[in-house]
């Protein structure tokens, strides 16, 4: 599951529309329909308050497996 999606699904799991989930998380409406389509990456402040928002930890790890980091050293290209 993409960030996207775990933010969509806890949105919709709460019942909340976007308009109601983006002021929630101090974000524009616009924002959050990007960070849940995926054509904008979420900043992790606003996923942890989602998570404390939400309850729902897939959030959180969801987040952190689209860490850079968590894949590897080596896809980190030589010389960055």
């Amino acid at each position: 599951m993409t960030v996207g999606q775990a933010l969509r699904f806890a949105r919709r799991t709460l019942g909340w529309r976007q308009d109601e989930m983006a002021r929630r998380l101090h974000v524009s409406p616009q924002a959050l329909s990007r960070y849940e389509t995926g054509s904008r990456r979420c900043p992790p402040d606003v996923v942890a308050r989602a998570v404390a928002l939400s309850g729902y930890s897939e959030l959180a790890r969801a987040y952190c497996a689209a860490c850079p980091l968590r894949r590897g050293l080596s896809e980190i290209p030589k010389g960055a």
